[in-house]
């Protein structure tokens, strides 16, 4: 499972690259011949969402993973490595605190800059709608901004797999506007390399290049990068 959304995330830094800026992902009954002016990438079915916290389905994660990203995800070896966090966290001698510092001038595709707010507003929504989340919810003590770019979680008990359940691609504990966040969701606002343009059900979904990303200074590997 983990190799084909390794996978889709190297074509994802693939697809950044694309001069025309847009990314046009129409279900396969709908496929139109490619244009100068956009990468039409078919798909196999409508997505029943495109809300990628609230369900593990592939085809979601696989379209919605370029508008959103997590704070760790998974490099090409399948190890855990920072995404919109800056380092790995720190974690108290017994396990229970995590403070993670997420990196400075990371841009959401409404403008402005992400901050803890975004984070912990996000990851409780995450923990209400995703079964994933709740499996995680249950483990929190508490959850809180610590400044701008600092996010504390504390737990009831130390918990092992916190980081590999918050870097997950399905049910992804994607990092969202606090602004934007509703259920179900009505916009689609994160710092991915694509940012949510439109959807017409049962015909496509379009994806346009957002110029104001930020990617991370390592070489790309896996979802990492």
């Amino acid at each position: 499972m983990l190799q084909k959304f390794l996978v889709s995330r190297r074509t994802a830094v693939a697809l950044a690259l694309v001069a025309s800026g847009s990314v046009l992902l129409p279900m396969a009954a709908q496929a139109q011949a490619p244009s100068k002016s956009a990468l039409n990438l078919a798909m196999v079915a409508e997505p029943p969402t495109l809300d990628i916290q609230s369900t593990p389905a592939d085809l979601v994660c696989i379209i919605m993973q370029h508008v959103y990203e997590p704070l760790f995800t998974f490099d090409a070896k399948a190890a855990l490595v920072p995404m919109l966090a800056e380092a790995m966290p720190k974690i108290s001698a017994d396990g229970k605190l995590y403070t993670i510092t997420l990196r400075k001038g990371v841009m959401l595709h409404s403008g402005r800059e992400l901050n803890a707010d975004d984070v912990v507003a996000s990851l409780k929504r995450w923990m209400d709608v995703s079964p994933r989340g709740k499996s995680v919810a249950v483990q929190v003590a508490d959850m809180t901004a610590k400044g701008p770019l600092t996010v504390e979680i504390t737990l009831k008990n130390a918990y092992a797999p916190l980081l590999s359940q918050l870097a997950m691609a399905s049910g992804m504990a994607a990092i969202m506007a606090k602004e934007s966040l509703a259920q179900p969701l009505r916009e689609y606002v994160g710092t991915g390399p694509y940012k949510f343009k439109e959807r017409k059900p049962d015909q496509y979904v379009l994806l346009t290049r957002f110029d104001g990303y930020v990617a991370r200074k390592e070489a790309a590997s896996g979802y990492g990068g």
